[in-house]
């Protein structure tokens, strides 16, 4: 009488087969990879840090679909008018490559999501950033400083990298 497998045991054995083959690809091509990133074939794009810079960051909210050419006073005058928001008080703007945009300070993100919701009714779109006292000026274009931010109640943000996961790890190149 002939020994046959059963048809769970192929099953099985086909399914092992192809995760270790899966693994043998993976390996290849992270051996690749790390063979083309040491002679220069590949270039891997530096993360930028913010607090590897001088300047200094704030928490906010921002509205930034705004009509071209609206003077962001006018506009802060007319959310103060819908909208009674003491956080409104505060605003500066925001110059960034995408113009002048209405920036609101605040302490944190959870006063940022606040802000946004109590705008929520009020036509222009409202989203938390974080953004830089390079990109802030006041309503008349004076600076923005670390100054500016905590004589009105702000305190600058400093991110902490202490609730940060680990998103990447070089598995390629390990050494002992």
């Amino acid at each position: 009488m002939a020994i046959t497998p059963s048809p769970f045991r192929a099953a099985a054995t086909a399914c092992i087969g192809f995760v270790v083959l899966a693994g043998l690809c993976a390996a290849g091509l992270l051996v690749r990879y790390d063979v083309r990133h040491a002679a220069g074939d590949i270039e891997v794009p530096q993360l930028r840090v913010l607090a590897d810079t001088d300047a200094t960051q704030a928490i906010g909210a921002e509205i930034a679909d705004t009509v071209a050419g609206t003077d962001t006073r006018v506009l802060l005058a007319a959310l103060k008018a819908k909208a009674p928001v003491g956080a409104l008080d505060h605003a500066v703007v925001r110059r960034g490559e995408n113009g002048e945009t209405l920036f609101i300070p605040v302490n944190s993100m959870a006063d940022a999501f606040g802000v946004c919701a109590a705008l929520s009714d009020v036509p222009p779109h409202c989203a938390p950033v974080v953004a830089s006292d390079i990109e802030l000026q006041t309503a008349g274009g004076a600076p923005v400083t670390a100054a500016t931010l905590l004589r009105n109640g702000i305190a600058p943000y400093s991110p902490t990298t202490s609730r940060a996961k680990v998103a990447w790890a070089n598995f390629g190149s390990l050494k002992g």
